[in-house]
């Protein structure tokens, strides 16, 4: 690969097979490199816009990321991978509000994908509207069960609204499917304490403290 960049390297498909090979290894810096060479080549091309939008998401530089996925978005629009993307980068921003826009655009053609309703209902219980977020964990979950993440937001936006024996059940759901989660164990000891349990509540914050000692 790096023989046929060096002999042509001003040849499209030279540069973006080699970016390709630095994705496949988890070389990201050096795959925003060439990712990068391939679209200044061709800047129409939305292949090299999509990777390099995917390597800076990765490098967790969702700024960029975003710069790019903005530029994909117009060369390939209403695709839906890429405005899930947009929200993703949004969200991991702090800006809540402005992702949720994508991820309900997403949702207007794609209302089964459990990925995306996962981040509708972590945008909503960003925002403190736990009857909204817990709607869209719940229906999550229909699509795809069994995902730690999710229940632990479902039992989290459960105490929200104070039906504790709700949130109980599913922080327990999601201590079984990842005992490592510190933040889920921890509110489960709070729900255990919010119904009366504190000998319980207490069990479950010293493991939440056994694994994360400085929260």
């Amino acid at each position: 690969l790096l023989n046929n960049y060096r002999n042509s390297p001003k040849d499209y498909d030279a540069v973006v097979d080699l970016g390709y090979h630095y994705l496949d290894i988890d070389d990201f810096d050096n795959a925003v490199k060439y990712f990068s060479e391939a679209h200044d080549l061709e800047p129409e091309n939305p292949e090299a816009v999509e990777q390099l939008a995917f390597a800076y998401r990765e490098l967790r530089n969702y700024a960029k990321a975003l710069e790019y996925y903005y530029i994909a978005d117009k060369l390939e629009p209403d695709e839906n991978w890429i405005l899930k993307n947009i929200g993703w980068c949004l969200s991991s921003m702090g800006r809540y509000e402005e992702a949720l826009e994508y991820h309900i655009r997403v949702n207007r053609t794609e209302t089964s994908d459990a990925w995306n309703l996962r981040n509708l209902g972590w945008c909503y219980l960003k925002l403190h509207d736990y009857n909204t977020a817990l709607k869209y964990h719940l229906k999550s979950d229909e699509y795809e069960s069994n995902n730690a993440w999710n229940l632990g937001k479902i039992g989290y936006c459960y105490g929200q609204i104070k039906q504790f024996e709700n949130a109980l059940t599913y922080h327990l759901k999601a201590a079984d499917l990842d005992p490592t989660d510190a933040w889920n164990l921890s509110n489960t000891g709070w729900a255990y304490s919010s119904l009366g349990n504190y000998e319980q509540g207490l069990v479950y914050h010293k493991k939440a403290a056994d694994l994360d000692p400085e929260d």
